[in-house]
């Protein structure tokens, strides 16, 4: 079987948690790391919580799934979905949710828990990239429910 793990290059994935990953993936087609299932938000920066919490709120309403972590850059994916992966034309903080929006119908998710690991650092995410990313999530929740209301006439 063929499988992809996608860790941040910024050193707030353990690897070490990759096993837990691969269970998963034997039901699933996508496994979202996610740092919320067990966890308290502290060591979050408060921009990146509000961020995430809006934008899983629009990607779960969307997907119809309860995703708690949408924007964990630590996944693992099976061969169905990495044609997707490689569809997106996002290399930025937009990837994680594109991928999430544009593959609902199409696949099973499942999560693991991971820890939220920043290791002190001032976050790089800034209000203005806060306020473009949930404008992002927004215009493509409308696309979304567009071609719904389309494909039923």
């Amino acid at each position: 079987m063929a499988i992809f793990i996608f860790l941040d290059g910024d050193g707030q994935h353990d690897p070490n948690l990759i096993p837990k990953f691969l269970e998963k993936l034997d039901s699933a087609d996508i496994v979202i790391g996610s740092r919320f299932l067990k966890q308290e938000l502290k060591n979050m920066p408060p921009q990146r919580r509000l961020s995430n919490l809006i934008t899983t709120k629009l990607i779960s309403f969307i997907s119809k799934k309860p995703l708690t972590d949408s924007q964990s850059g630590f996944r693992g994916a099976s061969k169905k979905i990495a044609e997707t992966f490689l569809k997106s034309p996002y290399d930025d903080y937009r990837f994680e949710s594109d991928v999430l929006i544009n593959s609902t119908n199409k696949i099973n998710y499942d999560e693991v828990s991971i820890p939220i690991i920043y290791n002190d650092e001032v976050s790089s995410i800034k209000s203005t990239h806060t306020i473009k990313y949930i404008l992002f999530i927004s215009k493509a929740m409308i696309i979304y429910v567009y071609k719904k209301i389309t494909n039923f006439k």
